[in-house]
């Protein structure tokens, strides 16, 4: 059962040695494809930085604007009116009465609420809105 063609080849020594590693080597370099695409986008993006930087630092001094007249504003008008109420729902009262323990307060719509109020939104909520 032996076959002529495997005697062969269990007979062959190749006639110089080979070197694996530098096969190997060699090999690996004739698969890599060729380094020109990242130096054109290097390049390009030295370029504007380079007019970035010439924008910056070549502008010069700026010229100076006309100077516009400028009228005096009253103090008066910028201080709150004490006679006035704020809204309830003002940051101003928000920030007088708030309690970071106390449950948040809302307010009412008048003079309070007529009839059950709804009851709220759940997760799991598949009832009707009235």
């Amino acid at each position: 059962m032996s076959d002529p063609v495997i005697g062969k080849l269990a007979r062959f020594t190749p006639e110089s040695a080979l070197d694996r590693d530098a096969l190997l080597f060699q090999a690996g370099r004739a698969s890599v494809r060729t380094p020109g695409m990242w130096k054109w986008a290097v390049a390009t993006l030295t370029v504007s930085q380079v007019f970035t930087l010439a924008l910056l630092l070549g502008g010069g001094t700026p010229k100076p604007r006309p100077a516009s007249p400028v009228e005096p504003v009253a103090t008066e008008s910028l201080q709150p009116d004490p006679t006035s109420i704020p809204e309830p729902i003002s940051y101003a009262v928000l920030i007088r009465n708030f309690d970071p323990d106390a449950p948040p307060k809302f307010p009412s719509s008048g003079g309070g609420a007529k009839g059950p109020q709804p009851a709220p939104f759940t997760a799991g909520w598949r009832g009707k809105i009235e």
